[in-house]
């Protein structure tokens, strides 16, 4: 009886004490949009090694949740990394970005708001300095160190002050904790990756400090990532994607060289035989090789109808090495070889609106003028 009257207290106590509710722990991941260009020290390797060691129950991430189709408005990194890191692993990704039409013009808006009160000079001066400070921060760590979060705080607080309130950026991103906020909701006690380009992150990471049953864990806790998970985590696709820039005008020649490196790697993946060629073609073309970029240009325009490039899942590859094909011409000065290049693409039947609207700009350009 004596050892009852003990113990009876102490299970009434046990019974009685609130069970303490597990905290939901967060990372914010800062990204650089355009990792799929492979810059040195941020790659989409270096973000898949990080996300698999942050081993996140879902990830929230920059579409916008105020729109139709948020994965149309993702940013690069999402889109080719993020995304499919995830959708391989079967993690729910959550949009809690925030889609404003009006936003550059709120931004044009409060420059002219500094020109008016004379502060145009004071705020060139802060942006060159913050360019500065932030030059060398583009390696996934500093990306993620206190410093470079702090760096862009301090900007920011900086241009509050000169603005005198809340900037379009404050705003927006308060949109954004608010759907942050209520995602998390729905994965108490869990831990989530918040995927954001890096300007965001001290935002999220200061909001989210003074959430109750929220804990942050730094970024930084999670490295350093070693070279041979990077090297692991990088696969010939990161190369082919890292083409990018070749698609566009006129490359740097020391950019050319790093893309000559990415081509090398595409050319032993034979699964990407046929968009190896179509960008060996648009390499060789920058190079000023007309007569080898046509002769890899007319690789790919012998390719079957069925075709589509794996850079981006829809284009004929056949298609494209067609409009290439007549771009070379061009600017051989075989206008009319070119001109006839292109309307036998249009002849045959462009696969897509957007090539057919690139072949009938190119039809236009090359038509003789009256």
């Amino acid at each position: 009886m004596i050892l009852l009257d003990v113990v009876a207290p102490l299970l009434l106590c046990a019974q009685t004490q609130p069970v303490q509710e597990k905290l939901t722990e967060v990372v914010v991941v800062g990204t650089q949009h355009f990792i799929s260009d492979m810059p040195s020290g941020y790659t989409p390797a270096h973000l898949r090694v990080l996300l698999t060691k942050i081993n996140p129950a879902a990830l929230a991430v920059e579409a916008p949740s105020n729109v139709k189709n948020p994965w149309d408005f993702a940013p690069l990194e999402l889109q080719w990394v993020t995304k499919p890191w995830a959708d391989q692993r079967r993690l729910p990704l959550i949009p809690v970005g925030w889609n404003d039409q009006f936003y550059q013009l709120k931004v044009q808006n409060m420059m002219g708001a500094f020109q008016k009160a004379g502060k145009g000079e004071e705020y060139q001066k802060l942006e060159n300095r913050f360019q500065v400070e932030t030059a060398a921060d583009i390696a996934c760590e500093n990306f993620n160190g206190e410093k470079s979060i702090d760096l862009w705080r301090q900007y920011h607080k900086a241009l509050h002050e000169l603005y005198g309130k809340d900037t379009p950026w404050e705003t927006a991103n308060s949109k954004i904790f608010d759907n942050l906020r209520n995602a998390l909701r729905e994965y108490r006690g869990k831990r989530v990756a918040i995927v954001f380009g890096a300007a965001h992150g001290y935002y999220l990471i200061d909001a989210l400090s003074q959430e109750e049953g929220v804990k942050v864990l730094p970024c930084s806790s999670f490295f350093p990532l070693s070279a041979k998970e990077v090297a692991d985590q990088t696969t010939p696709k990161d190369h082919l994607f890292a083409l990018r820039l070749l698609n566009f005008g006129a490359v740097a020649p020391d950019k050319l060289d790093d893309l000559g490196k990415h081509l090398e790697v595409v050319k032993s993946a034979k699964e990407y035989a046929g968009d190896y060629e179509l960008f060996r073609g648009k390499y060789l073309l920058q190079k000023g090789d007309f007569e080898g970029a046509r002769a890899a240009f007319g690789i790919v325009v012998g390719l079957p109808d069925d075709l589509t490039s794996a850079f981006d899942g829809t284009s004929r590859l056949n298609e494209a090495g067609a409009i290439f094909m007549a771009l070379a011409l061009a600017r051989e000065g075989k206008t009319a070889d070119a001109l006839a290049q292109v309307e036998g693409v249009l002849k045959k039947g462009a696969h897509s609106a957007p090539m057919k609207q690139w072949a009938e700009k190119l039809q236009e350009e090359l038509r003789p003028k009256k």
